[in-house]
């Protein structure tokens, strides 16, 4: 039994290679793994940072009070249905500041939106065009 043929020999040399190599990827993977640990450390962190921002942001908005800008302003006075008389009367120029086709725009808008409260009021589904 002391005796070991060639292809024991053999057999035992490519076990050792082949435990050299595991432990090799083992090591490897190891280190993968770690590396990609890391990683996910840094991007969680940045995340949290990230969303810690956005919601200082969000809070800076909610505590500094809203300006109305002059577009609001004209949809809510300038633009309301009490004045559409006065707005569709070409001897009457409109404010320097309004563009013709921005007014235009919204005058569909408001329109629009009124024909479809009208539709849901009565009980008729809303009209659905596509141009």
């Amino acid at each position: 039994m002391g005796i070991t043929t060639v292809q024991e020999l053999e057999r035992r040399k490519r076990e050792r290679a082949l435990t050299e190599q595991r432990a090799t990827y083992e090591r490897i993977l190891a280190e993968e793994q770690a590396k990609l640990q890391q990683q996910l450390a840094e991007m969680q962190a940045d995340f949290q940072r990230q969303a810690n921002e956005l919601l200082e942001l969000v809070k800076q908005r909610q505590a500094t009070p809203r300006r109305e800008n002059e577009i609001t302003r004209m949809l809510r006075e300038d633009m309301h249905p009490s004045h559409w008389a006065q707005i569709a009367d070409p001897a009457v120029p409109l404010p320097k500041t309004v563009n013709p086709k921005w007014g235009l725009h919204a005058m569909s808008q408001i329109l629009s939106g009124m024909i479809e409260l009208h539709n849901q009021r009565v009980g008729q589904i809303a009209l659905n065009i596509d141009l």
